[in-house]
């Protein structure tokens, strides 16, 4: 019997150290994961996201066809949004909102470009996780019959703007995270491919987009244009405020209004040093989402949230009907002091 015994902890032994050896390190899987992402030249997927907050949960189904080097098609359903189809060629941008009866089109920037042509962010990703997380490899499991290694990573002290404590299922094959689940005390969000196919032919007529009859079109145009103040205040659709107090040597520099589903102004500071502050403003929108790792704060009579990390502080507010955002390196007492003299 002991021999029995001592001969079945050997197996196990055994069989653990396996395990453990095919368990790769978190750097390895990151440069891994970059690695691969190269190899990549088109997918097709299916994913859920579930998204619980609040005591309510939304489930959006999303499809994505991706193809080098800057093709793009997804089509996003749930019960609140109805359906969205977003469609690039490379060069221009739709966005076709059901509900709305409005397609949004666009010249897609350079910047967006560069990120379409990383095929969904990962190298961008993977160096952001890298920097702001610990990560820890703690495990294997099987999503959409794929086998992959099981990452938890924990934001460092130092972060910028930690979501929480992430969960992410990297594809042992192709090197893709192909679940992700995020959660914090306010929220928890998890996304999970339940099908993916890598470099496969895709049709080039999936990334031509015409719009359905009788839809309004509406050209969006990203670049900024630069006002006056009076301008400003002429043409929005919104009450426009500026601070009565700034810090020492901080001057207004311009302002430049936005125009994508809404108007928005952003009021651009000079400042001594390397200091910063900028402010936008714009209507408040219906689905604006609690910042989870936001403070609440009282702004003169109005409620606001405060966020605060690396010497960066960001105050949001609603005055008067309008949303209000101050963004600054200056300390939290100031920011305050700043944000209580907009009128």
């Amino acid at each position: 019997m002991k021999k029995m015994l001592t001969t079945a902890i050997l197996i196990l032994a055994v069989v653990l150290t396996g395990c453990q050896a095919n368990l790769l390190s978190a750097d390895q899987i990151a440069a891994k994961m970059k690695a691969a992402n190269e190899k990549i030249n088109s997918y097709e997927s299916k994913m859920e996201m579930t998204v619980k907050m609040g005591g309510q949960t939304q489930t959006t189904i999303i499809k994505q066809w991706m193809k080098r080097p800057d093709l793009m098609r997804v089509e996003a359903e749930s019960s609140e949004d109805g359906k969205i189809l977003s469609v690039s060629d490379g060069k221009r941008l739709w966005t076709y909102m059901e509900k709305k009866n409005q397609v949004m089109v666009f010249d897609v920037p350079g910047e967006i470009k560069k990120q379409q042509e990383e095929m969904g962010f990962l190298t961008e990703m993977v160096d952001r996780f890298l920097k702001e997380f610990e990560i820890e490899v703690v495990g294997q499991e099987k999503v959409a019959g794929r086998d992959c290694y099981i990452l938890n990573l924990t934001p460092k002290q130092d972060a910028e703007f930690p979501l929480g404590k992430i969960k992410l299922w990297v594809d042992r094959e192709s090197w893709m995270p192909l679940k992700q689940e995020i959660k914090n005390d306010q929220m928890q969000v998890t996304m999970t491919y339940k099908e993916i196919r890598y470099n496969v032919d895709l049709d080039d007529n999936l990334f031509k987009f015409e719009a359905p009859p009788g839809v309004k079109v509406k050209e969006v145009n990203l670049e900024p244009k630069k006002l006056t103040l009076e301008e400003a205040r002429k043409t929005a659709d919104f009450q426009v405020f500026e601070p009565t107090y700034l810090p020492e040597g901080v001057t207004l520099q311009d302002i430049r209004q936005f125009e994508f589903d809404q108007t928005s102004l952003m009021l651009n500071y000079r400042a001594p040093g390397e200091q910063n502050l900028t402010i936008m403003e714009s209507k408040p929108r219906k689905d604006e989402m609690a910042q989870p790792w936001a403070e609440k704060i009282m702004i003169g009579s109005y409620e606001g949230q405060v966020i605060t990390r690396n010497n960066f502080t960001i105050l949001s507010w609603v005055q008067d009907g309008t949303q209000i955002v101050i963004t600054g390196t200056y300390d939290k007492e100031t920011m305050v002091k700043i944000a209580e003299s907009m009128k």
